[in-house]
């Protein structure tokens, strides 16, 4: 992303995908990775509303690490300044 020109937007929507967020001694790795990634969009995207879509829940995913996981998600995005939204809450 830092090295792309990836032009202007009124919104940059940031997914977090299951794969490692299954695996619960990741989720510290996984935030701060996160982390980083919203603090690059947020100087790449300046201007643009930022959006942190959580994990997705999936087959083979225990609930706990899913709301563990987005849990954090939504503290992150809250404290970075992006907006946060469930996609469990969709479904």
């Amino acid at each position: 992303m830092e090295s792309r020109d990836l032009g202007h937007s009124d919104a940059a929507v940031i997914h977090v995908g299951t794969n490692d967020v299954r695996i619960p001694r990741k989720l510290y790795y996984i935030m701060g990775e996160v982390y980083d990634l919203v603090n690059t969009a947020k100087t790449k995207f300046q201007g643009s509303k930022l959006v942190l879509s959580g994990v997705l829940r999936s087959k083979g995913m225990k609930w706990r690490c899913n709301g563990a996981a987005n849990n954090r998600l939504k503290w992150a995005a809250r404290n970075l300044g992006a907006t946060y939204i469930d996609p469990n809450s969709w479904v």
